[in-house]
């Protein structure tokens, strides 16, 4: 037994008060409160140098490195809970004041609390709970480049002289490994791959408060009132009763060890690839020049080829998109597991699309570098680092500052990026990069990673042209769909079901990324592309090409509900047949499942009309408005509303909204007139969601 009198106040702080039987009479106020265990842990650090070889008569170069670390821990957390806590005895506790529990309990057994044995009495009663976590950041960049003058004169010189050393930093002269090398432009100006490394991690927990159950007696009604807003019956309805997992201690998750190892191993990568770049850009432009120079057909031809393979490794081509998505992700946190770094290499390789498809409609927002292109960017920028745990305004700042940098470097030059050799093209982005990244470590360390990743995804997926999957899927002005020649099926068969393919995973993400920059856009520039609304700005009243195809950005680049965005439909073409009026609708609408389409913000009055009509209570009509099939989707997408989920198997056409109330659904037996009214339609459904029983249905007719 554990006997307490006081005729004062009592605390109880960071202990515990326990035994079979607890009988305690406070005089004055009773405090029973947790303590945390608490750790903090700051650093910083900084470095530079310069290294050169100057030589008369003969190359000479210099080269300079600087970097800088930040990391951060703070941990707090309660390891052992404060309390009264009794056994089979129960406790008996009369508080002539206040009673208040922080982070702590008053417990007992639960054959007190079946005997009937636990009774608190006081004045008044207040409860609070413990907030534990435990969270650290880290951030570590470096940049490095140099400067080669001298040496033979012509198109060399005051080229070669700058390399790496053992550590992957750039360095000049015999302090460089040999054959070692980094991107220089024709100007002698060398610029190493940009390291921004971070790592963070947070957890969280709660230390509650509770009493075991039994008699509570809050003797100050008016007093408990005052104290907490609550009645005495209130605060008592509310209290925690279950004492048996309150504790919610935390372990520490910081580990300065496991840090510094992750970012020795991210910056020896990057030193790696840095190296790896070099080298694919000087082997392209050796190529791009032996392909000048060969007359031979047959051997040209076999240097085209080479040529075309070693551009997949440079800015916009397809294999170097897989290594920026993984390098970005590895390092966007050093100590993420498996499965954050899959997400954020999902988010980063969605951004690298995205990238390239504002580059599609650059034009039409007012050419490279003008505020509409900025803006997408950011936009894009901001949901790609907040999507992989960033900071939205450091992934807005990263890709609009790339923008305006390669914009100002290409009026500089008379130079767009994309117009150089790679080597210099990998100088420049390089140059670019290393720019935003070493600023940003000056003003915020952590946020350094974010700013360089977006930079650099802008860099090469926006100033260097269409990655290599979208060339393959996306339309391009005057070419085939998709990259298929001949009399193969295009995506607009795949994509509406015409022939025996179906649409890939790979040509769906293409055209929901379409469909989402497409909204971004419209959030930007502030006003719908939908019929009827306000006129889009990428429609151009300018003549179609004479072959048959659009460019993108030309009349017909909306969703007519038949082909790729920026194409017209080029009908029958490799055993493609007339596609039925249900087909785009189904073919649309199957995107949609994927990623859902931006709801404009304000519908079309037919759309309105059909959707009340639908919720009018009626319980089987025909409607008299006739809708497109762009009409039918926004009135499908905004009758169901968010987190809907198709119902049977995929590809039914079948929807229902997340409460189970209504259902949008394609009519296919309608196609043949079979059923009422005699014409395509959809329907517009409400349902009883326990038993499933059709309400009242809105059949609506649609046609091209």
């Amino acid at each position: 037994m554990v006997a307490l009198q006081s005729g004062g106040d009592t605390t109880l702080r960071g202990a515990v008060g326990q035994a079979d039987q607890i009988l305690a009479s406070v005089g004055g106020n009773l405090l029973l409160e947790s303590q945390q265990d608490t750790s903090t842990y700051k650093s910083k650090q900084s470095s530079g140098g310069v290294s050169g070889s100057l030589c008369y008569g003969c190359a000479s170069s210099v080269a300079f490195n600087i970097g800088r670390g930040k990391m951060n821990s703070d941990y707090a957390s309660v390891t052992q809970q404060t309390g009264l806590k009794a056994g089979d005895g129960g406790f008996l506790i009369d508080v002539g004041g206040n009673t208040t529990l922080i982070g702590s309990v008053i417990s007992s057994s639960q054959q007190a609390v079946a005997d009937g044995l636990n009774h608190l009495s006081t004045g008044t009663l207040r409860v609070e709970d413990i907030r534990n976590h435990a969270e650290y950041s880290a951030s570590q960049v470096s940049v490095g480049g140099g400067f080669s003058f001298g040496g033979g004169g012509g198109e060399t010189a005051g080229q070669g002289g700058v390399g790496q050393d053992k550590h992957g930093n750039v360095a000049a002269g015999g302090n460089a490994k040999p054959a070692s090398s980094v991107p220089s432009d024709k100007s002698g100006l060398s610029m190493g791959l940009p390291v921004a490394l971070s790592a963070s991690g947070s957890a969280s927990s709660t230390t509650r408060s509770g009493i075991s159950e039994g008699v509570i007696e809050i003797r100050d009604e008016a007093g408990q009132q005052a104290l907490t807003g609550k009645s005495a019956a209130e605060t008592i309805a509310s209290l925690n009763r279950d004492t048996t997992d309150t504790l919610g201690a935390l372990k520490p998750i910081f580990d300065k060890e496991k840090i510094e190892a992750g970012f020795e191993i991210g910056t020896a990568f990057a030193g790696e690839m840095g190296q790896f770049l070099a080298n694919r850009a000087k082997e392209a432009d050796a190529l791009e020049k032996a392909v000048e120079a060969e007359t031979d057909p047959i051997r040209q031809a076999q240097l085209q080829a080479q040529f075309d393979d070693a551009k997949k490794w440079g800015p916009g081509g397809e294999y170097r998109q897989v290594m920026t998505v993984i390098a970005a992700s590895a390092g966007g946190n050093v100590m993420g597991g498996a499965g954050e770094f899959v997400q954020v290499a999902a988010v980063n390789y969605l951004h690298s699309l995205g990238a390239a498809q504002i580059k599609m409609i650059a034009d039409d927002l007012g050419g490279e570098g003008s505020a509409g292109h900025i803006a997408l960017h950011a936009v894009l920028a901001c949901a790609g680092a907040a999507g992989q745990g960033a900071s939205c305004g450091a992934g807005a700042v990263g890709a609009s500052a790339s923008v305006v940098l390669h914009t100002l470097l290409a009026n500089v030059s008379g130079k767009k990026t994309d117009e150089l050799g790679a080597e210099d093209q990998e100088a420049r982005l390089n140059a670019v990069t290393g720019l935003l990244a070493g600023i940003t470590s000056m003003l915020d360390p952590s946020a350094a990673a974010a700013v360089a990743n977006a930079a650099r995804i802008e860099g090469e997926n926006n100033n260097f042209g269409m990655v290599g999957l979208l060339r393959n899927i996306l339309p391009v002005p005057g070419g085939n769909r998709g990259g298929i020649g001949g009399a193969g099926p295009t995506i607009e068969d795949q994509l509406l079901g015409r022939g025996e393919q179906s649409l890939t995973p790979e040509q769906a993400l293409a055209l929901a990324i379409e469909l989402k920059v497409k909204g971004i856009k419209e959030l930007v520039l502030g006003y719908p592309a939908e019929p009827g609304g306000v006129p889009d700005p990428l429609v151009t009243p300018v003549d179609q090409p004479g072959s048959g195809e659009s460019l993108p950005g030309r009349p017909s680049d909306t969703w007519d509900g038949g082909g790729i965005p920026g194409q017209e439909d080029p009908g029958e073409r490799g055993g493609s047949v007339i596609v039925n009026p249900m087909e785009p609708v189904a073919g649309l609408w199957l995107i949609f499942n994927q990623t859902p389409l931006p709801i404009n913000s304000a519908p079309s009055p037919k759309v309105t009309q059909v959707i009340e009509e639908a919720l009018s209570g009626k319980r089987n009509l025909t409607s008299g408005v006739v809708l497109s099939p762009d009409e039918v989707l926004d009135a499908g997408s905004r009758y169901l509303g968010p987190n809907y989920k198709e119902i049977g198997q995929s590809g039914s056409g079948v929807f229902i909204s997340e409460d189970g109330k209504r259902v949008f659904r394609i009519d296919k037996g309608s196609l043949d007139g079979a059923h009422a009214p005699g014409v395509p339609h959809v329907h517009f459904e409400v349902r009883d969601p326990l038993s499933n029983k059709v309400i009242s249905n809105n059949h609506v007719p649609y046609k091209e």
